[in-house]
């Protein structure tokens, strides 16, 4: 139990450490697009329940944040190795729908597959579950949960 709350206080020294270092990537690379607020817990793996991992293909918004977070995290822990754990994260996804605007919470799951539909002219497609599973690179069993 110890080791739990160390890893929940340390995590929040992480998240300051990180937010400028992540506000200071994102402006020297001149990243266009929609504004991401980014955080991350780091768990260590034997204080906490084992959960399945699996690969996953992120959209270009996530995917920019997770390579930040693991080149800071890499600088300044190299023996520690992370290792996402994307079936317990959320996301809020915001979202314009004709003249109404929506927060949706969200699985982070969840929000890969609604970003499938962010690409130009994916908007006016329709998707098929096996197209969805591909594009987001889902076993089958990840991407039943998602869609329910």
């Amino acid at each position: 139990m110890e080791g739990m709350l160390n890893d929940l206080a340390i995590g929040v020294d992480h998240q300051q450490e990180f937010e400028p270092h992540y506000k200071e990537k994102l402006e020297e690379s001149g990243a266009a697009g929609p504004h991401v607020d980014f955080g991350v817990q780091v768990l260590t793996t034997g204080y906490w329940p084992t959960y399945p991992a699996f690969d996953v293909h992120l959209p270009p918004e996530m995917t920019k944040c997770t390579t930040l977070f693991k080149d800071y995290y890499d600088e300044r822990n190299n023996k520690r190795r992370l290792a996402w754990m994307w079936g317990l994260g959320n996301a809020t996804v915001k979202g314009n729908w004709g003249k109404k605007k929506y927060d949706l919470q969200v699985t982070t799951l969840q929000a890969i597959t609604i970003l499938a539909f962010n690409n130009p002219g994916a908007a006016d497609e329709q998707f098929s579950f096996e197209q969805l599973k591909v594009s987001a690179r889902l076993r089958d069993r990840a991407h039943q949960k998602i869609n329910k």
